[in-house]
């Protein structure tokens, strides 16, 4: 598992991004862990381009309800 360049920081004043952080690191689930690196790349990307936090936060969970719907999708063509 690959460590991400930041590290977690619990007191971060925006819960969502250091929870997605954690699931990346921790979480032995591969769907999970795809949905929250999702989340957390493209909220960071938001920022970046200057977003504010609600707009990237709002970027971010469509982007990992994306995710999610990918991995159902497979799941239902893998049954």
């Amino acid at each position: 598992m690959t460590s991400r360049s930041s590290a977690l920081n619990p007191l971060d004043p925006f819960p969502e991004r250091w929870l997605a952080g954690a699931v990346v690191e921790l979480s032995s689930s591969e769907v999970a862990r795809a949905a929250a690196a999702a989340w957390l790349s493209t909220y960071e990307r938001a920022r970046v381009v200057g977003c504010d936090p609600d707009d990237a936060e709002a970027c971010a969970d469509s982007a990992y309800d994306d995710a999610l719907s990918e991995f159902e999708r497979a799941a239902i063509f893998d049954f």
